[in-house]
């Protein structure tokens, strides 16, 4: 820091820090947390989403002279609270959205957002600690085999000799660019923020949907130019090994690398390292730079201050080819199991080869040789220990919690190989009673206690476990079991109907290793996950000759609900005003009005963050289709867009809401509702001033307003948009592209052309044509794929220009010429604090005078239009979330 203090440290999404700011909040936080009682081998517990903030509370702990423990707001209820009682946590770090995981936590806890404010009044000079190198690091939760997780306490020493030895190893330089791919709470990624803190290189952050194995990981690497990057094998496998120019370095760790893999990655204008190492020695152990292709890639020789034994059952040293248990000493040897004297005691021994007093020894489990070169070959496990995905797993923790089921006799969990050589998880059980929909019952029982990546992928039921002749378990029988011709199916298996659903279940069937698949079988509950989905989504690519977006399956994850959504007719809709932008959901309804300009695709985010739940639908206008011509009355688009609603909507209780012009239809769509007698029970208004004398803006302001304000926001829009249906509509790129080259042309014949200069015009085309199509192959945004294929189609249709246009003018004579009823009951008012200076001067904008029931008013930070964009996007849905229960509950 002192060497680089403005070289950026850490980047995440389009916030980034530098070595200067990282270390002037860390110190603040440090200085506080000293205040709360922190000092060293003191326990803070980290829960906070993946931010900048991340880093800087990790950092504030240990200049505080404490010990981090990260906790993952995505572990069952049951197991953060073990964590935290286990490990005496005297201070929590979190987030106020998370802090509905800590209701029960009675020590303090440290809003970072919230409570920022008074952490910034501390003092921004480096605190003063007593910390040693035996001192506390930081504490990392594993699978334990007594059916409950076990922490392990890692040491100063430990960290440091970490970094000593990257140095050494990969020749980091202050210009390198270091991925965090690994979660807090896995202890690879202290390994990559010490990579890139320690040396003054940039540490690049990002959120889990660009980090999925496939093309959105390949586009986060090459965009951050990403040089150093430590991925786990089965992450390597999937990933299309396309150029990375920027990549001088891969790493591969977490379990057993193989040649093919090495195959995939390995040239000669790249190092590929193959690391090994468990939690109880810091994160590694061993490296090899594999730099000729071998039939299995060794995990090398130790790093700087670390010895490696591979010994007897009486710790005797073996020879050179012989198997044996791999032993590890050295300086990044754990202090012990945090609670687990005895545990401590089996595992970490005296080193009989080690002249210094108290040396130790750890009995890693794993099974190893030493070849003629002196290079280590991992062989695989002595127990029953497995590793998946790159995640630890004690078997027997699973069986331990299987058998706390009140239905569970007997519980056998093993792993497996599919044909991708990728290990599953297989539970054998033998119930007491029978009971149905066993496996789900089991499954849901498991989530409520383990991590998601602990649960079985299948669930077989036996009358008896085979045994041994000596009365054991035999585990290489049940191995040998068809467990997916036993397993239990949730629902009565049936076979494919169609053309489509036989493909597909075909491709399920070899992409998940199962013998059949039926219908109604989801692919998440027979074991799919994120690598699975990319593998499977390529394949349905390649048969339908259709490109899907990943999350297509999360929506439609049976064969039928898939053949459907690939099946269904798209290319001659009947147009409607209604847009099912999100469908699904058991909530009522919630139907949003279109803005002035007509189009709905502003929308699309905000009914994203409403949640799956919430059905969301947008109401477009007539002549938006360039075929019909516009209405312009206020009250006549009422009563249609109700003609439409009551398609999908009978009858009330009816949510309605509207964002600018469109607060002024969904206005009078309740009146017209509540006049027929219908139950209007939410009216949201979303930063619209009331029709009121004084607020009605002339034609020429309003033009003036779409070439200034919604000229400056509107594109973003537009971008997102033209990304939100391009997966299913690459055929129609040549005639985007003509209508990009037409664009200027379409302006100057629409009523458009007086108002607007030549400069504009040439301004704006060039905009569009430099900047539409990089961002259509860079953009990668989850929200774009939860809208229905229908309403993409539809939507398509709104990127005619002069329909648009003719909207708009429609819309505004239609503004000119309303005369609104003061409203019975109570308007729901959401309103930024950029407004006109008569919103100013009045809190309510006017509604308060059109309505009985009064205006209750919701703040949304941002302006007119970025409260439509992240982040006021977020405040946005959760206040009208918070309406809609509201609502609800007084139906």
């Amino acid at each position: 820091m002192e060497e680089t203090p403005d070289a950026i440290a850490v980047v995440f999404d389009k916030q980034q820090l530098t070595y200067r700011e990282l270390n002037i909040r860390a110190n603040k936080l440090a200085h506080h947390l000293q205040k709360l009682g922190v000092v060293p081998d003191v326990i803070v517990g980290i829960c906070v989403e993946l931010s900048l903030e991340m880093i800087v509370t990790l950092l504030g702990i240990l200049k505080a002279g404490g010990a981090y423990l990260p906790l993952d707001p995505n572990l069952p209820q049951e197991r953060l609270k073990f964590m935290l009682k286990d490990a005496q946590v005297l201070v929590l770090l979190t987030q106020q959205k998370l802090l509905k995981h800590f209701e029960d936590f009675s020590n303090p806890i440290i809003c970072i957002d919230k409570d920022w404010a008074t952490i910034t009044q501390h003092s921004q000079e480096n605190p003063t600690s007593c910390v040693t190198l035996d001192n506390l690091a930081y504490v990392i939760y594993t699978s334990g085999s007594t059916g409950k997780p076990k922490g392990v306490l890692l040491q100063h020493r430990g960290l440091s000799n970490l970094a000593a030895s990257q140095i050494e190893v990969f020749n980091l330089q202050p210009s390198n660019h270091i991925l965090q791919f690994a979660s807090l709470s896995f202890d690879a990624s202290i390994f990559e923020i010490v990579m890139a803190l320690q040396t003054g290189a940039t540490l690049y952050l990002a959120n889990k949907e660009s980090l999925l194995p496939g093309q959105p990981l390949l586009q986060l690497l090459r965009e951050k130019a990403i040089t150093h990057v430590t991925l786990p094998p089965a992450v390597l496998a999937v990933l299309p090994t396309e150029s990375l120019p920027a990549l001088q370095t891969i790493i591969c760790a977490g379990e057993s690398c193989t040649d093919d893999i090495v195959k995939r990655w390995w040239n000669s204008q790249r190092r590929f390292f193959n690391a090994y190492g468990p939690t109880e020695a810091t994160v590694w152990s061993t490296i090899a730079e594999i730099s000729i292709m071998s039939e299995k890639p060794p995990i090398g020789r130790p790093i700087t201050n670390t010895q490696i034994y591979i010994l007897d059952k009486h710790l005797q040293p073996l020879p050179i080819g012989i198997a044996g248990e791999l032993y590890i000493s050295g300086e990044g040897l754990a202090q012990s199991y945090l609670n687990r004297p005895e545990l401590t005691t089996e595992k970490f021994i005296l080193n009989p080869f080690s002249d210094k007093n108290k040396a130790r020894l750890y009995k890693t489990g794993d099974l190893a040789r030493y070849r003629p070169d002196g290079n280590i070959e991992f062989l695989g496990r002595i127990d029953n220990q497995v590793k998946i995905r790159g995640f630890r797993i004690e078997l027997s923790e699973i069986e331990t919690v299987l058998k706390y089921h009140q239905s569970v006799q007997k519980a056998i969990v093993i792993a497996k190989d599919n044909l991708s050589d990728d290990k599953y998880l297989v539970a054998y059980i033998v119930p007491n009673v029978e009971t149905q929909n066993f496996p789900s019952l089991l499954r849901k029982f498991l989530k409520e206690k383990l991590p998601e990546y602990m649960i079985p992928k299948a669930f077989v039921v036996l009358d008896s476990l085979p045994l041994t002749a000596s009365g054991k378990v035999d585990r290489l029988a049940l191995t040998e079991l068809d467990s997916y011709a036993s397993r239990l199916i949730d629902k009565t298996f049936i076979a494919p109907r169609t053309p489509t659903e036989s493909t597909l279940a075909k491709i399920w069937a070899e992409v998940l290793n199962v013998e059949r698949v039926g219908i109604y079988d989801n692919f998440f509950d027979l074991g799919g996950d994120s690598l699975l989905t990319v593998r499977l989504m390529k394949q349905i690519d390649k048969q339908f000759e259709r490109e899907l977006p990943l999350s297509n399956l999360f929506l439609n994850p049976t064969i039928e609900s898939l053949a459907t959504s690939l099946s269904s007719a798209t290319d001659s809709l009947p147009w409607s005003p209604l847009v099912p932008i999100q469908p699904a959901g058991s909530s009522p309804p919630f139907f949003c009005v279109h803005p002035i300009f007509g189009v709905v695709f502003p929308n699309y985010e905000l009914a994203h963050h409403l949640g799956k739940n919430q059905p969301f639908y947008g109401l477009q206008p007539i002549g938006l289709d360039g075929k019909s011509s516009p209405l312009t009355n206020i009250e006549d688009m009422a009563a249609h867009y109700i003609e439409a609603l009551r398609s999908v909507q009978p009858k009330g209780p009816y949510f309605l809401g509207g964002w600018s012009f469109g607060g002024w239809v969904a206005f009078e769509m309740a009146q017209q509702l509540q006049k027929s007698g219908e139950e209007v029970a939410l009216l949201a208004v979303l930063d619209t001033l009331a029709p009121i004398p004084g607020n009605i803006p002339s034609l020429g302001n309003g033009l003036k307003f779409m070439l200034t304000t919604v000229a400056r926001y509107i594109w973003p829009f537009f971008l997102d948009y033209l990304y939100l249906i391009i997966a299913i509509a690459r055929n129609r790129i040549n005639s985007l592209t003509s209508w990009l080259t037409n664009f200027n042309i379409i302006v100057q014949n629409s009523f458009w052309e007086p108002l607007t200069r030549y400069s504009q015009r040439e301004s704006l085309t060039r905009t569009l044509q430099t900047n539409l199509f990089s961002h259509l192959i860079l953009k990668e945004d989850a929200t774009v794929n939860v809208i229905p294929e229908e309403s993409k189609l539809r939507l398509l249709s709104e990127l005619a220009i002069r329909p648009m246009l003719r909207v708009f003018y429609a819309n505004s004579q239609a503004v000119l010429n309303y005369v609104p009823q003061a409203y019975p009951k109570e308007i729901n008012l959401f309103r930024t604090k950029v407004q006109s200076s008569i919103a100013k001067e009045d809190p309510s904008m006017g509604w308060h005078q059109l309505t009985v029931g009064g205006t209750e008013i919701y703040h949304i930070p941002g302006n007119h239009l970025t409260m439509l964009r992240k982040p006021h996007i977020q405040i946005l849905a959760a206040q009208l979330k918070a309406c809609i229960e509201k609502a609800q509950n007084l139906k």
